[in-house]
């Protein structure tokens, strides 16, 4: 894909929801509403698709077990991904010296083989190698498999390590600044969780170091919904002005929505089992039969009109965490030595 083909970014913008840091986005994830299908996935969006929902499950055995044709397909939309990135860089005049994948949980990287493919990993190997620039996969770190996307994720979630430049650094530096800047680069932005979190605890680890943000797209319409875990917030059921019968209950989970209230009105999916619950307590209560006392549920909530939280189904069971042994050391790309490369780290893929 040639420079010229990249041009179809149309929307680079700057990330309003993130304002103590320099943060853009290089154009919509899904843009013009077809009639009868809904939004479209832009040209860049497109290649964000292929890789993470088309390409990317696909690849669960070891890179070299891989068919050919899965390697060349990956690798020509990983490339046809980062001329979209160069051609956004280029346009904004970003001003950085390393980068950094925005993290993600269990990554395959040279560290961790046995890992899941994250393509936006793999960008991070092309992009190094076409800007000449080193990257640091190894100061973010995802602690658990909770995810932005579908979840309220906090800085539980993640850890980020003191990032350990070799003395020379400034003579191999892009920009010579008196702080090195580190450039954190994700696919998509949504609501900033991650993006804020990140970029909040990578500059708590490393003061003396700037921070910026670059999502290749950005979500122009809702998404698919938190996950959050909830209480009954009263143990009754109420009317509406309408007549409809509604239950509250309150978010208990770590998060912007911690405390919130969420109504379940009686024509909402699910809304028989809290009820049958809310019986269950009371009818026990009242016979002085010991019952566990306030039942925790798993739902997905999204933000409604007037700041009220909207219920958006119910879930079958928690999402556990996973916890996976976190290493704070530092990626050995940072290291000058002339061999291979001191731009060109050892774990590209192909």
């Amino acid at each position: 894909m040639t420079v010229n083909q990249a041009e179809t970014l149309k929307h680079i913008h700057p990330i309003e929801e993130i304002i103590d840091f320099e943060a853009y986005y290089l154009d919509w994830y899904k843009d013009k509403i077809i009639e009868g299908r809904g939004p479209e996935h832009t040209d860049i969006g497109k290649c964000i698709y292929q890789l993470k929902y088309v390409y990317t499950p696909q690849m669960r055995q070891p890179y070299n077990d891989l068919p050919e044709w899965l390697t060349k397909a990956y690798m020509e939309e990983l490339i046809k991904l980062a001329s979209f990135v160069i051609q956004g860089l280029k346009e904004l005049d970003l001003a950085f010296d390393f980068i950094i994948p925005a993290p993600s949980f269990n990554p395959r990287t040279e560290f961790n083989p046995h890992g899941q493919v994250k393509f936006i990993y793999d960008l991070v190997n092309v992009l190094s190698a076409q800007l000449g620039v080193p990257y640091h996969k190894r100061c973010l770190f995802k602690k658990d498999n909770v995810t932005a996307k579908d979840s309220i994720v906090s800085s539980e979630n993640f850890e980020a390590s003191c990032i350990r430049l070799p003395e020379d650094f400034s003579s191999y530096s892009r920009t010579g600044s008196a702080q090195p800047i580190g450039l954190v680069i994700d696919d998509l932005f949504e609501r900033g969780d991650t993006a804020k979190i990140s970029l909040e605890l990578l500059k708590a680890k490393n003061p003396g170091m700037q921070f910026k943000f670059l999502s290749c797209t950005k979500n122009k319409y809702h998404g698919l919904g938190k996950k959050v875990q909830v209480k009954f917030s009263s143990f009754q059921e109420f009317t509406a002005k309408n007549d409809s019968q509604f239950i509250k209950l309150k978010v208990v989970s770590p998060g912007e929505f911690q405390g919130k209230i969420v109504r379940v009105f009686s024509d909402n999916a699910g809304y028989d089992i809290f009820k049958e619950q809310l019986v269950n307590l009371n009818t026990n209560s009242y016979n002085n039969i010991s019952l566990p006392v306030d039942p925790t549920f798993n739902i997905k909530i999204k933000e409604g009109k007037d700041g009220y939280i909207d219920f958006f189904g119910l879930l079958d069971s928690p999402q556990e965490p996973i916890n996976q042994p976190i290493d704070l050391g530092f990626a050995p790309n940072f290291d000058p030595a002339p061999i291979p490369d001191p731009y060109f780290d050892f774990d590209l893929p192909f």
